[in-house]
């Protein structure tokens, strides 16, 4: 019998992690679901330990290393329900993900639903902040018409982990990119959300964790695919959005350009500077690009300073100062009546 979510979990190395994920999908209010974990030539005990479930709805399919973007792919080639999930082996789930998510789908007739998350170790819920930037609950389109903040801000929100999304549209959009490339899930969430209404919904049901020795906050050394190939994106944006993608593309390589001249990757940020003339739309950042390039060389010790200080004060300010929550993993997850 055809269930009706397909969970997809590509598997590369996660053995510190993996059975918190798995346990967190399996103890969904929601039962009707497979969970097709592709292993993606791991070389730890990851897959050894997805195999220790004897759950029959649990399927693992091995492939040859290709990336994440290509293991997603494959899952979602051998997926057999009509709705689509995604979990990273290191994420885990509020065990009211599925069936939230699930009555949204249904109820708001959209081709993507994205629920609120909670981010650790920084200890932040997303829902905090919602009413408090673009982002608002309920049913919403990408249109020519929002400004290039509220875009950005409304394509940002939806990754892996916290979207639902219709088989058949993500099949319409070729799936993710097949390429060992950084920020291939960015590009699958700006083609779905270019061609289809979604929804965003509460109370924050995904736990997105990120590595607390800060590892995970390091710019990527290798251009996310989104600044090598846009028309990867482009080529699936409707004629009527191609002009407010390219708008967007832009603001997310202008900031991308600063954030590596600050670090002093210096010709990174000039082959984006370069590559995207559109940048200079923004005048007021455009100008801080250009001084920042100009003393790259000393902005990347003040950042590492910065990156050093910052969390621990940023929690201070937050917790003493009026600022939003700090939200503790343990209280999370007991309150969700979820195991760690």
């Amino acid at each position: 019998m055809q269930p009706e979510i397909s969970v997809i979990m590509p598997l590369y190395n996660k053995e510190k992690t993996v059975r918190r994920a798995i346990d967190s999908i399996l103890a969904q209010s929601f039962k009707d679901f497979e969970l097709v974990i592709v292993n993606d030539e791991s070389t730890d005990s990851s897959r050894e330990i997805a195999a220790e479930y004897s759950d029959d709805r649990i399927r693992i399919i091995d492939r040859e290393n290709g990336g994440s973007g290509a293991a997603r792919n494959t899952g979602i080639e051998n997926a057999n329900a009509d709705l689509l999930a995604f979990l990273d082996a290191d994420d885990q789930w509020l065990p009211f993900y599925l069936e939230n998510a699930c009555n949204e789908i249904k109820r708001a007739n959209v081709g993507i639903v994205g629920t609120t998350y909670y981010e650790f170790p920084k200890g932040i819920d997303v829902a905090d902040n919602l009413g408090k930037s673009a982002l608002r609950e309920g049913i919403g389109r990408i249109s020519s018409r929002d400004s290039t903040l509220i875009a950005f801000e409304r394509l940002q929100f939806f990754h892996v982990g916290n979207s639902l999304v219709r088989t058949d549209l993500a099949r319409s959009v070729r799936g993710f990119d097949n390429k060992k490339r950084n920020g291939v899930d960015t590009v699958f969430f700006y083609k779905l959300l270019a061609n289809a209404e979604y929804s965003i919904i509460t109370p924050s049901a995904v736990i997105h964790h990120r590595d607390a020795s800060g590892l995970s906050n390091k710019v990527p050394v290798q251009l996310p695919t989104i600044f090598l190939d846009p028309s990867c994106i482009l080529n699936f944006c409707p004629k009527e959005l191609r002009g407010k993608m390219e708008e967007v593309i832009s603001y997310v390589s202008l900031m991308e350009a600063r954030r590596r001249a600050r670090r002093g990757m210096k010709a990174d940020a000039e082959f984006l500077y370069q590559s995207f003339p559109r940048m200079k739309e923004f005048p007021k950042l455009y100008s801080k690009l250009q001084r920042e390039m100009a003393f790259s060389f000393y902005f990347k010790y003040w950042t590492a300073f910065k990156r050093l200080i910052g969390p621990p004060v940023r929690r201070f300010c937050r917790e003493r100062c009026g600022g939003s929550k700090f939200h503790k993993l343990e209280d999370v997850l007991r309150e969700a009546g979820a195991g760690e």
